[in-house]
């Protein structure tokens, strides 16, 4: 990777930090980062296909309209707190995280080879609002341009579908659309609510 596109995507970084209790590498961040998700997206999903005749989607009074209006405010919000976590000054933020320590695996200058870096809470924290900055504006990119051609892929599905003579090509291919738009959105919430944790309690070291 370029040094480039790696500095671009250094939010991203988030997803590469491990945290397994106990060793288990199927618990604990894994539950925020896939399993929520993919539950939130299998549930929206079951219930676009069961009600997809009364449901719009990417129209102008469409679910997506609705979620582009929240993350206009989201937005502002992610990077705001990054920049307060990165400056907040408390010595109990350069702890580690309770628990299991977060690990993330990168390139060591002194060493010259890739290790484990255990993170500290602020780190970590930077690291998740960071995420959720850069997955905030991903989506926004992602429903206006889904808004803006929506007529004409959907045009282009249907006489798709009426060439090769499949009569569920655009319903699956808008279920399979949902379900991925659903995972990301899933992720964003799960990790949302797992920074509004660390703003709420998690930087209070309680006696």
């Amino acid at each position: 990777m370029t040094w480039w596109l790696r500095q671009l995507c250094a939010p991203l970084n988030y997803l590469r930090i491990r945290i397994h209790p106990n060793g288990k590498p199927f618990k604990g961040k894994f539950i925020y980062d896939v399993t929520l998700p993919l539950s939130f997206a299998f549930m929206t999903t079951v219930f676009f296909f069961l009600f997809k005749d009364q449901i719009s989607v990417t129209g102008k009074e469409g679910m997506m309209s609705d979620v582009k209006s929240l993350l206009q405010l989201l937005i502002a919000f992610f990077i705001a707190a990054l920049a307060a976590v990165s400056t907040f000054q408390n010595e109990y933020m350069q702890e580690d995280l309770s628990g299991q320590p977060a690990k993330l695996n990168a390139w060591s200058v002194d060493d010259e080879c890739f290790k484990d870096f255990i993170l500290s809470r602020r780190q970590f924290v930077c690291y998740l609002f960071g995420y959720l900055s850069f997955i905030s504006i991903f989506i926004f990119i992602l429903i206006s341009l889904s808004q803006g051609f929506s007529d004409e892929v959907r045009i282009f599905l249907e006489n798709l579908e009426t060439k090769l003579n499949c009569n569920y090509l655009v319903t699956t291919i808008r279920t399979a659309g949902v379900f991925i738009y659903s995972s990301i959105l899933g992720n964003l919430l799960s990790t949302t609510l797992l920074g509004l944790y660390f703003l709420t309690s998690g930087f209070h070291k309680l006696e």
